[in-house]
């Protein structure tokens, strides 16, 4: 069985900030030339958190208003 691993590092600039990883993820996938399997993406701090979505800028200003 072949696995991979990356973490990848990001410096928010503010509360309820939106930061799209998709295209890192994707190339990540790509480099490690794994053809099935799963993608576990995590976060090791308690102050983030992670959301699935349509990357939608009306859809995220609504996310937004409803955690202020």
């Amino acid at each position: 069985m072949k696995t991979a691993n990356k973490i990848i590092e990001y410096k928010t600039k503010g509360e309820l900030e939106f930061i799209d990883i998709t295209e890192e993820v994707i190339k990540f996938i790509e480099s490690s030339q794994i053809k099935e399997g799963l993608v576990n993406v995590q976060s090791l701090h308690t102050t983030a958190t992670i959301v699935f979505n349509e990357n939608e800028p009306l859809l995220l200003e609504d996310i937004k208003d409803n955690l202020r």
